[in-house]
C-alpha cells in the first residue's frame, strides 16, 4: 500500500520586482513538500533464545534446531533471512548456580509482511520463546521511493510558483536554484513494541507488536525566474 500527498510550506519571496537579485534575474522561491506513507516490506525481528534449566536442560542449540525446522514449514527462508544479531551476545554468561552457565543466542529474522509476522509468533508461542520483539522496519526499495518524492516536491513547488505568478500578472521562468533542505526527513523508521494487538489464529489468540508504516517527508527550495 502506497499514498503520496503533496503539501507546500511556502517561503514566497518576490525580491521586489522593480529590483534585480545577485544573478540581475527577478525571481519567486517557494518551498514544496511531498510526504508518502509506504507498507514495509522488511521487518526485522529479534528473537532471544536462553537455555532453559529445566529437567532435561533445552540448550540454546536444540531450541534454535526447533525454531528453524518450524519455520521452514511455514515456508520461511531460514538461509537467507535469519542471521545472528550479536556473535558476542552468544557467549554472554549468567551465573544462576555454581558452576553452571546459562547461553543466550541472539537472532533476527527479516520477515517480508505482517501475515508472516503473525505465523512467526504463533511458533514463538508454541516453543515459548517469549523474547521477541520488532526492532525496527524498512522498505526493499527505499532509495526509489525517496527519489520518487523529491520529484513530486519539486514539481509541487513549480506549479505552486506558476499560479502566484500569474496572480500578478507575470510568469515564471527557468529554475534557478533548487535545494533539498537538510531538516526534512527523508526517512523514518517505525517498530515501536510499545502497543500490542491480539489477532485470531485458528482457536488461538495471539500478541502481535505494532508497527507503523514509513513515512517519507521531503522539502525542495526553490527559486524560477520572473518574465
Amino acid at each position: 500500500m502506497k499514498k503520496i500527498t503533496t503539501s507546500l510550506f511556502l517561503l514566497i519571496t518576490f525580491c521586489a520586482f522593480s529590483q534585480k537579485n545577485f544573478l540581475d534575474t527577478n525571481y519567486i522561491e517557494v518551498i514544496g513538500t511531498a510526504t508518502m506513507e509506504v507498507t514495509p516490506d522488511e521487518i526485522y525481528l529479534q528473537v532471544s533464545i536462553s537455555e532453559k534449566n529445566k529437567k532435561d536442560k533445552l540448550t540454546v542449540e536444540r531450541q534454535e534446531q526447533q525454531l528453524l525446522r518450524e519455520l521452514q514449514q511455514i515456508g520461511f527462508d531460514v538461509k537467507g533471512s535469519i542471521s545472528v544479531k550479536d556473535f558476542d551476545s552468544y557467549l554472554t554468561d549468567y551465573w544462576l548456580k555454581k558452576d553452571e552457565v546459562i547461553k543466550t543466542k541472539n537472532l533476527e529474522l527479516l520477515i517480508k509482511d505482517s501475515a508472516m509476522l503473525t505465523k512467526v509468533f504463533v511458533i514463538l508461542e508454541k516453543l515459548e520463546l517469549s523474547n521477541a520483539r520488532v526492532s525496527h522496519v524498512s522498505h526493499s526499495k527505499i532509495e526509489d521511493l525517496r527519489r520518487d518524492v523529491r520529484i513530486e516536491a519539486i514539481k509541487a513547488a513549480k506549479k505552486k510558483a506558476q499560479y502566484l505568478a500569474e496572480a500578478v500578472g507575470e510568469s515564471t521562468g527557468k529554475a534557478l536554484f533548487i535545494q533539498e533542505l537538510a531538516n526534512t526527513r527523508g526517512y523514518e523508521n517505525f517498530g515501536s513494541n510499545s502497543a500490542i494487538t491480539t489477532r485470531a489464529y485458528g482457536k488461538k489468540q495471539i500478541a502481535i507488536p505494532n508497527f507503523n508504516n514509513i513515512s517519507i517527508e521531503i522539502s525542495i527550495q526553490t527559486r524560477f525566474a520572473i518574465n
